[in-house]
């Protein structure tokens, strides 16, 4: 008799620690989330002035994403898209005090390109041409059009960014939430 009490006194315990461990673990994973979509979200925050990032802060989010699939490669609800909606292939430079539009030589054209997942083969023919490079990172300007989130894990699992012209930003463009 005393030792089926014990024996049910140790499934009790045992069964309470599994749940805190069980909590434990929500926590983690909770706190983990919070903190990979704050990196993301970051850009969408207004740390920049007007929202204005250049190509250089887009690469960064793209390696960052590019990370990321790679620790998560087998598991889709993990993986995050980066897409790039590019206005066209000229901008207005005003470095010399007058308005010049000038080509931007990255062999982008108007439209949308993703540099993520089986389109990596986009990003990669970028940046391997250092002067195509060189003009998308210092050349355009773009803002966060949107974050959006696995609906089961609650991480950000695409970030679109949009082109903006130097005259939409000139004219106070701010993202409207």
């Amino acid at each position: 008799m005393i030792s089926l009490v014990i024996v049910a006194v140790l499934m009790m315990t045992w069964g309470r620690i599994s749940d805190i461990q069980d909590a434990e673990d929500r926590t983690k994973e909770a706190e983990n989330t919070a903190k990979i979509n704050l990196e993301y979200e970051s850009y969408d925050r207004g740390a920049y002035p007007n929202g204005r990032m250049y190509g250089t802060d887009v690469i960064s989010v793209v390696n960052k994403a590019i990370n990321n699939n790679e620790k998560y490669l087998n598991q889709s609800e993990y993986q995050i898209t980066v897409e790039v909606n590019i206005q066209g292939d000229t901008f207005t430079d005003n470095s010399e005090g007058t308005p010049k539009t000038k080509s931007i030589l990255d062999g982008l054209t108007k439209g949308k390109y993703i540099f993520t997942g089986e389109h990596l083969a986009t990003y990669n023919s970028l940046v391997s041409d250092a002067q195509r490079f060189h003009d998308f990172k210092i050349s355009r300007m773009f803002v966060v059009d949107r974050l959006e989130y696995n609906s089961s894990t609650g991480r950000v699992n695409k970030i679109i960014f949009q082109e903006k012209t130097e005259e939409a930003f000139r004219d106070g463009y701010m993202k409207a939430d």
